[in-house]
């Protein structure tokens, strides 16, 4: 009985011990998604005239834009971040845009790297 209590503690305390090793660094468990998001080189032309093609032009476009937005060119683009309108509306998760749901993480991290850098129009 006394081997048994023995091993049980033993076994019990390793097993309580390796678990507090346990790798849980962001990297490690968002690989997926922040991991393989490249930051480099996020320009204008290249990485966010697409998004906002792909995600935002149907509705923000045209002679009568969503909210009165448009964002058809750079210039448009860059006075929505002025306006603080853009980052906030594409970050928040209680009134997301688009309004089909909450933006790719990797898409906001690009334009939030863009404004951060100046919003340049490259």
């Amino acid at each position: 009985m006394k081997k048994q209590f023995k091993f049980f503690t033993i076994t019990l305390v390793s097993v309580l011990l390796l678990n507090g090793c346990y790798d849980d660094n962001e990297e490690t468990l968002y690989r997926f998604t922040i991991a393989n998001c490249d930051l480099t080189n996020v320009t204008y032309n290249q990485t966010i005239a697409p998004i906002i093609q792909e995600s935002c032009i149907s509705c923000h476009s045209g002679i009568a834009p969503s909210g009165n937005l448009s964002l058809q060119n750079h210039g448009e683009v860059a006075a929505a971040v002025l306006s603080k309108n853009l980052y906030v509306r594409i970050a928040s998760t209680s009134n997301p845009m688009p309004p089909s749901g909450i933006m790719d993480e990797c898409k906001i991290k690009k334009i939030k790297k863009w404004i951060d850098l100046g919003s340049p129009n490259n």
